[in-house]
Protein backbone atom coordinates (compact mmCIF):
# COMPACT_ATOMS: atom_id res chain seq x y z
CA UNK A 1 0.00 0.00 0.00
CA UNK A 2 1.51 3.31 -1.09
CA UNK A 3 2.14 6.23 1.27
CA UNK A 4 1.75 9.72 -0.16
CA UNK A 5 1.88 13.34 0.87
CA UNK A 6 -0.92 15.29 -0.73
CA UNK A 7 -2.31 18.76 -1.26
CA UNK A 8 -5.83 19.84 -2.16
CA UNK A 9 -7.41 23.27 -2.07
CA UNK A 10 -4.37 24.78 -0.36
CA UNK A 11 -4.50 22.26 2.53
CA UNK A 12 -2.01 19.45 3.09
CA UNK A 13 -2.55 15.90 4.25
CA UNK A 14 -0.15 16.13 7.17
CA UNK A 15 1.56 12.89 8.09
CA UNK A 16 0.59 11.33 4.79
CA UNK A 17 -2.29 9.07 3.94
CA UNK A 18 -2.88 5.74 2.27
CA UNK A 19 -5.52 4.80 -0.27
CA UNK A 20 -8.26 5.99 2.08
CA UNK A 21 -8.30 8.95 4.43
CA UNK A 22 -10.64 10.92 6.61
CA UNK A 23 -10.84 14.00 4.42
CA UNK A 24 -13.43 15.65 6.66
CA UNK A 25 -10.64 17.06 8.84
CA UNK A 26 -9.56 19.25 5.91
CA UNK A 27 -12.93 20.93 5.48
CA UNK A 28 -13.67 24.45 6.60
CA UNK A 29 -16.73 25.01 8.75
CA UNK A 30 -18.85 26.13 5.79
CA UNK A 31 -17.74 23.34 3.43
CA UNK A 32 -19.27 19.96 2.76
CA UNK A 33 -17.96 16.67 1.37
CA UNK A 34 -18.84 17.70 -2.21
CA UNK A 35 -15.82 20.06 -2.16
CA UNK A 36 -13.60 17.09 -2.99
CA UNK A 37 -15.78 15.67 -5.77
CA UNK A 38 -13.74 15.86 -9.01
CA UNK A 39 -11.20 18.08 -7.23
CA UNK A 40 -7.52 18.01 -8.26
CA UNK A 41 -5.29 16.38 -5.65
CA UNK A 42 -1.52 16.67 -5.92
CA UNK A 43 0.30 13.53 -4.78
CA UNK A 44 3.97 13.12 -3.97
CA UNK A 45 5.46 9.63 -3.59
CA UNK A 46 7.25 9.61 -0.22
CA UNK A 47 8.96 6.26 -0.90
CA UNK A 48 11.14 7.89 -3.57
CA UNK A 49 14.26 9.92 -2.63
CA UNK A 50 13.48 13.63 -2.60
CA UNK A 51 15.73 14.47 -5.57
CA UNK A 52 13.82 12.01 -7.77
CA UNK A 53 10.28 12.63 -6.58
CA UNK A 54 7.56 13.34 -9.10
CA UNK A 55 4.38 15.26 -8.44
CA UNK A 56 1.18 13.64 -9.70
CA UNK A 57 -2.19 15.32 -10.11
CA UNK A 58 -5.22 13.07 -9.71
CA UNK A 59 -8.96 13.70 -9.49
CA UNK A 60 -11.21 12.46 -6.69
CA UNK A 61 -13.72 10.29 -8.53
CA UNK A 62 -15.79 8.91 -5.64
CA UNK A 63 -16.39 9.85 -2.00
CA UNK A 64 -17.84 7.46 0.56
CA UNK A 65 -18.52 7.40 4.29
CA UNK A 66 -18.24 3.72 5.25
CA UNK A 67 -18.03 4.49 8.98
CA UNK A 68 -20.46 7.37 9.12
CA UNK A 69 -22.50 5.53 11.76
CA UNK A 70 -19.67 6.09 14.24
CA UNK A 71 -20.58 9.74 14.35
CA UNK A 72 -24.03 8.95 15.76
CA UNK A 73 -24.61 8.48 19.49
CA UNK A 74 -26.03 5.11 20.49
CA UNK A 75 -27.08 4.93 24.15
CA UNK A 76 -26.84 1.11 24.21
CA UNK A 77 -23.71 -0.48 22.74
CA UNK A 78 -23.71 -4.31 22.70
CA UNK A 79 -20.33 -5.79 23.61
CA UNK A 80 -21.09 -9.50 23.98
CA UNK A 81 -24.49 -11.12 23.44
CA UNK A 82 -25.09 -14.83 23.92
CA UNK A 83 -27.46 -17.07 25.90
CA UNK A 84 -24.85 -17.28 28.67
CA UNK A 85 -23.35 -13.78 28.72
CA UNK A 86 -24.81 -10.36 27.98
CA UNK A 87 -22.51 -7.34 28.11
CA UNK A 88 -23.61 -3.86 27.10
CA UNK A 89 -22.46 -0.28 27.61
CA UNK A 90 -25.22 2.07 28.73
CA UNK A 91 -25.25 5.55 30.28
CA UNK A 92 -24.64 5.21 34.00
CA UNK A 93 -27.87 6.98 34.91
CA UNK A 94 -29.84 4.28 33.06
CA UNK A 95 -27.94 1.28 34.46
CA UNK A 96 -29.95 0.79 37.71
CA UNK A 97 -33.24 0.70 35.80
CA UNK A 98 -31.73 -1.89 33.43
CA UNK A 99 -30.86 -4.07 36.44
CA UNK A 100 -34.33 -3.55 37.92
CA UNK A 101 -35.92 -4.73 34.68
CA UNK A 102 -33.60 -7.72 34.24
CA UNK A 103 -34.23 -8.81 37.82
CA UNK A 104 -38.01 -8.48 37.45
CA UNK A 105 -38.04 -10.46 34.19
CA UNK A 106 -35.82 -13.21 35.64
CA UNK A 107 -37.95 -13.50 38.77
CA UNK A 108 -41.09 -13.73 36.64
CA UNK A 109 -39.94 -16.07 33.86
CA UNK A 110 -37.43 -18.29 35.68
CA UNK A 111 -39.47 -18.78 38.85
CA UNK A 112 -39.71 -22.54 38.27
CA UNK A 113 -35.94 -22.99 37.89
CA UNK A 114 -34.63 -20.18 40.11
CA UNK A 115 -32.42 -22.59 42.07
CA UNK A 116 -30.37 -23.83 39.08
CA UNK A 117 -30.52 -21.04 36.47
CA UNK A 118 -29.39 -17.98 38.43
CA UNK A 119 -29.11 -14.45 37.11
CA UNK A 120 -25.68 -12.95 37.84
CA UNK A 121 -25.35 -9.20 37.41
CA UNK A 122 -22.19 -7.12 37.38
CA UNK A 123 -22.64 -3.35 37.32
CA UNK A 124 -19.46 -1.35 36.66
CA UNK A 125 -19.50 2.44 36.53
CA UNK A 126 -16.54 4.49 35.35
CA UNK A 127 -15.73 8.05 34.24
CA UNK A 128 -14.44 8.68 30.73
CA UNK A 129 -10.74 9.12 31.68
CA UNK A 130 -10.49 5.53 32.97
CA UNK A 131 -8.77 3.35 30.30
CA UNK A 132 -11.27 1.03 28.67
CA UNK A 133 -8.87 -1.90 28.92
CA UNK A 134 -8.97 -1.51 32.71
CA UNK A 135 -12.78 -1.60 32.54
CA UNK A 136 -12.65 -4.83 30.52
CA UNK A 137 -10.33 -6.40 33.08
CA UNK A 138 -12.62 -5.25 35.89
CA UNK A 139 -15.58 -6.87 34.10
CA UNK A 140 -13.71 -10.18 33.92
CA UNK A 141 -12.80 -9.98 37.60
CA UNK A 142 -16.41 -9.21 38.52
CA UNK A 143 -17.64 -12.16 36.46
CA UNK A 144 -15.20 -14.46 38.23
CA UNK A 145 -16.39 -13.18 41.62
CA UNK A 146 -20.03 -13.78 40.71
CA UNK A 147 -19.49 -17.44 39.82
CA UNK A 148 -19.61 -18.91 43.29
CA UNK A 149 -20.50 -22.48 44.10
CA UNK A 150 -23.60 -24.22 45.32
CA UNK A 151 -25.16 -23.34 48.68
CA UNK A 152 -27.64 -25.15 50.92
CA UNK A 153 -30.66 -23.16 52.11
CA UNK A 154 -32.98 -24.46 54.79
CA UNK A 155 -36.75 -24.59 54.28
CA UNK A 156 -38.48 -22.68 57.08
CA UNK A 157 -42.06 -22.72 55.84
CA UNK A 158 -44.05 -24.08 52.89
CA UNK A 159 -47.45 -22.72 51.92
CA UNK A 160 -49.51 -23.93 48.96
CA UNK A 161 -51.59 -21.29 47.23
CA UNK A 162 -53.51 -20.95 43.98
CA UNK A 163 -51.22 -22.50 41.39
CA UNK A 164 -48.02 -21.70 43.32
CA UNK A 165 -45.99 -22.63 46.38
CA UNK A 166 -44.51 -20.01 48.71
CA UNK A 167 -41.18 -21.08 50.19
CA UNK A 168 -39.64 -19.25 53.12
CA UNK A 169 -35.96 -20.15 53.15
CA UNK A 170 -32.97 -19.38 55.36
CA UNK A 171 -29.97 -18.42 53.27
CA UNK A 172 -26.35 -19.23 54.02
CA UNK A 173 -25.87 -15.79 55.60
CA UNK A 174 -28.65 -16.51 58.12
CA UNK A 175 -31.24 -14.17 56.60
CA UNK A 176 -34.58 -15.35 55.31
CA UNK A 177 -35.95 -15.00 51.81
CA UNK A 178 -39.23 -15.81 50.07
CA UNK A 179 -39.63 -17.67 46.77
CA UNK A 180 -42.89 -18.02 44.85
CA UNK A 181 -42.72 -21.10 42.61
CA UNK A 182 -45.53 -21.79 40.09
CA UNK A 183 -46.58 -25.44 40.21
CA UNK A 184 -49.43 -25.45 37.66
CA UNK A 185 -49.20 -25.17 33.88
CA UNK A 186 -51.17 -22.44 32.05
CA UNK A 187 -53.93 -24.94 31.26
CA UNK A 188 -54.33 -25.80 34.95
CA UNK A 189 -52.57 -29.17 34.94
CA UNK A 190 -49.93 -29.83 37.62
CA UNK A 191 -46.38 -29.11 36.46
CA UNK A 192 -44.40 -32.30 37.07
CA UNK A 193 -41.42 -31.31 34.91
CA UNK A 194 -39.76 -28.11 36.17
CA UNK A 195 -40.43 -27.18 39.83
CA UNK A 196 -37.97 -29.67 41.32
CA UNK A 197 -35.14 -28.83 43.71
CA UNK A 198 -32.06 -30.77 44.77
CA UNK A 199 -32.30 -31.77 48.44
CA UNK A 200 -29.94 -33.17 51.04
CA UNK A 201 -31.89 -36.41 51.41
CA UNK A 202 -30.05 -39.58 50.45
CA UNK A 203 -33.13 -41.47 49.22
CA UNK A 204 -36.48 -40.49 47.63
CA UNK A 205 -39.26 -39.95 50.19
CA UNK A 206 -42.33 -39.11 48.09
CA UNK A 207 -43.88 -40.55 44.91
CA UNK A 208 -42.73 -37.64 42.73
CA UNK A 209 -39.14 -37.74 44.04
CA UNK A 210 -36.44 -39.19 41.81
CA UNK A 211 -32.74 -39.88 42.13
CA UNK A 212 -30.17 -38.89 39.51
CA UNK A 213 -27.62 -41.53 38.45
CA UNK A 214 -24.96 -39.54 40.32
CA UNK A 215 -26.94 -40.05 43.54
CA UNK A 216 -28.54 -36.59 43.87
CA UNK A 217 -32.18 -36.70 45.03
CA UNK A 218 -34.67 -34.21 43.57
CA UNK A 219 -37.93 -33.28 45.29
CA UNK A 220 -41.00 -31.54 43.88
CA UNK A 221 -41.51 -28.23 45.70
CA UNK A 222 -45.02 -29.27 46.78
CA UNK A 223 -43.46 -32.07 48.84
CA UNK A 224 -40.90 -29.95 50.68
CA UNK A 225 -41.13 -29.86 54.47
CA UNK A 226 -39.75 -27.38 57.05
CA UNK A 227 -36.19 -28.37 57.90
CA UNK A 228 -35.33 -29.71 54.44
CA UNK A 229 -32.04 -28.54 52.98
CA UNK A 230 -32.32 -27.24 49.39
CA UNK A 231 -29.22 -26.94 47.20
CA UNK A 232 -29.23 -23.76 45.12
CA UNK A 233 -26.97 -21.73 42.87
CA UNK A 234 -27.85 -18.22 44.12
CA UNK A 235 -28.47 -15.24 41.88
CA UNK A 236 -25.87 -12.59 42.71
CA UNK A 237 -24.99 -8.97 42.00
CA UNK A 238 -21.79 -6.98 42.34
CA UNK A 239 -21.46 -3.23 41.89
CA UNK A 240 -18.19 -1.43 41.28
CA UNK A 241 -17.41 2.21 40.61
CA UNK A 242 -13.98 2.76 39.07
CA UNK A 243 -12.65 6.11 40.16
CA UNK A 244 -9.30 4.93 38.81
CA UNK A 245 -7.88 1.95 36.94
CA UNK A 246 -6.68 0.45 40.24
CA UNK A 247 -10.31 -0.25 41.22
CA UNK A 248 -10.31 -3.23 38.85
CA UNK A 249 -8.66 -5.22 41.65
CA UNK A 250 -11.62 -4.67 44.01
CA UNK A 251 -12.09 -7.72 46.24
CA UNK A 252 -15.44 -6.88 47.86
CA UNK A 253 -17.66 -9.98 47.74
CA UNK A 254 -20.84 -10.04 45.64
CA UNK A 255 -24.28 -9.86 47.23
CA UNK A 256 -27.47 -11.81 46.74
CA UNK A 257 -29.42 -10.34 43.84
CA UNK A 258 -32.59 -9.90 45.90
CA UNK A 259 -30.61 -7.51 48.13
CA UNK A 260 -30.37 -5.17 45.12
CA UNK A 261 -34.11 -4.48 45.33
CA UNK A 262 -33.79 -3.90 49.08
CA UNK A 263 -30.94 -1.46 48.49
CA UNK A 264 -33.00 0.50 45.98
CA UNK A 265 -35.87 0.71 48.46
CA UNK A 266 -33.52 1.95 51.17
CA UNK A 267 -32.28 4.72 48.89
CA UNK A 268 -35.87 5.76 48.15
CA UNK A 269 -36.53 5.92 51.89
CA UNK A 270 -33.38 7.99 52.45
CA UNK A 271 -34.48 10.48 49.82
CA UNK A 272 -37.75 10.95 51.67
CA UNK A 273 -36.48 11.29 55.23
CA UNK A 274 -33.00 12.88 54.89
CA UNK A 275 -33.10 16.59 55.77
CA UNK A 276 -30.30 17.49 53.34
CA UNK A 277 -27.54 16.20 51.08
CA UNK A 278 -25.00 17.25 53.69
CA UNK A 279 -26.71 15.07 56.29
CA UNK A 280 -26.36 12.03 54.03
CA UNK A 281 -22.70 12.73 53.36
CA UNK A 282 -22.01 13.11 57.07
CA UNK A 283 -23.87 9.90 57.86
CA UNK A 284 -21.89 8.05 55.24
CA UNK A 285 -18.58 9.35 56.58
CA UNK A 286 -19.54 8.48 60.14
CA UNK A 287 -20.55 4.94 59.18
CA UNK A 288 -17.24 4.41 57.38
CA UNK A 289 -15.31 5.76 60.38
CA UNK A 290 -17.27 3.55 62.76
CA UNK A 291 -16.61 0.38 60.77
CA UNK A 292 -12.92 1.25 60.46
CA UNK A 293 -12.46 1.88 64.18
CA UNK A 294 -14.58 -1.04 65.37
CA UNK A 295 -13.31 -3.49 62.78
CA UNK A 296 -15.70 -6.10 61.43
CA UNK A 297 -19.25 -5.62 62.82
CA UNK A 298 -19.40 -9.42 63.31
CA UNK A 299 -17.04 -9.00 66.27
CA UNK A 300 -19.31 -6.48 68.03
CA UNK A 301 -22.28 -7.55 70.22
CA UNK A 302 -25.37 -7.28 68.04
CA UNK A 303 -27.38 -5.14 70.48
CA UNK A 304 -24.52 -2.66 70.89
CA UNK A 305 -23.99 -2.42 67.15
CA UNK A 306 -27.71 -1.94 66.48
CA UNK A 307 -28.11 0.74 69.17
CA UNK A 308 -25.05 2.61 67.89
CA UNK A 309 -26.38 2.62 64.33
CA UNK A 310 -29.81 3.76 65.52
CA UNK A 311 -28.19 6.65 67.39
CA UNK A 312 -26.33 7.75 64.24
CA UNK A 313 -29.53 7.74 62.22
CA UNK A 314 -31.35 9.81 64.82
CA UNK A 315 -28.47 12.28 65.06
CA UNK A 316 -27.83 12.80 61.34
CA UNK A 317 -31.24 12.20 59.75
CA UNK A 318 -33.57 12.98 62.69
CA UNK A 319 -35.36 9.74 61.76
CA UNK A 320 -38.01 8.23 64.00
CA UNK A 321 -40.78 5.66 64.04
CA UNK A 322 -41.08 3.10 61.26
CA UNK A 323 -38.50 4.75 58.95
CA UNK A 324 -35.96 4.70 61.79
CA UNK A 325 -36.48 0.99 62.43
CA UNK A 326 -36.31 0.17 58.72
CA UNK A 327 -33.09 2.15 58.25
CA UNK A 328 -31.58 0.64 61.39
CA UNK A 329 -32.21 -2.87 60.11
CA UNK A 330 -30.75 -1.90 56.71
CA UNK A 331 -27.65 -0.51 58.43
CA UNK A 332 -27.19 -3.72 60.46
CA UNK A 333 -27.34 -5.75 57.25
CA UNK A 334 -24.99 -3.38 55.38
CA UNK A 335 -27.65 -2.43 52.85
CA UNK A 336 -27.74 1.20 54.01
CA UNK A 337 -23.98 1.61 53.51
CA UNK A 338 -24.25 0.03 50.06
CA UNK A 339 -27.08 2.41 49.08
CA UNK A 340 -25.08 5.46 50.20
CA UNK A 341 -21.88 4.37 48.47
CA UNK A 342 -23.53 3.52 45.18
CA UNK A 343 -25.99 6.38 44.83
CA UNK A 344 -23.78 9.16 46.21
CA UNK A 345 -20.42 8.11 44.77
CA UNK A 346 -21.25 6.35 41.52
CA UNK A 347 -24.60 7.84 40.53
CA UNK A 348 -23.87 11.29 42.01
CA UNK A 349 -27.50 11.48 43.06
CA UNK A 350 -28.88 13.90 45.57
CA UNK A 351 -30.96 12.98 48.58
CA UNK A 352 -32.98 15.00 51.00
Amino acid sequence: MKVYAGYAGGASFEGGFVTASNLARLLRAEEGANVFQNADIVLEDEDTPSQYRNMTVVKASELQQPHGHLGAYHPVIPVDISPMRFRVLVPLEAAPECVDLAFARWRERFARVWDRLPLRVGLIGFPRPVPYQAVVEAARNVEDALVKGEETWQVREVERGSGAVALRLRRKDGRETLRMVPVDLPDGRPDVFYPYVAVEEQKPRFPKDFQHPNGQVYCHVTDLRPGDGVKVFPARVKTLFMESAAARFDVAPPRYLEDWAAMREVWGLLQRVAPSQTALQRLRSELARLEKEWGSPEGVPEDLWRDTLRGLLVHHLEAKGTPLEALTEAAVQGTLQWALDWHLTAMKERGG
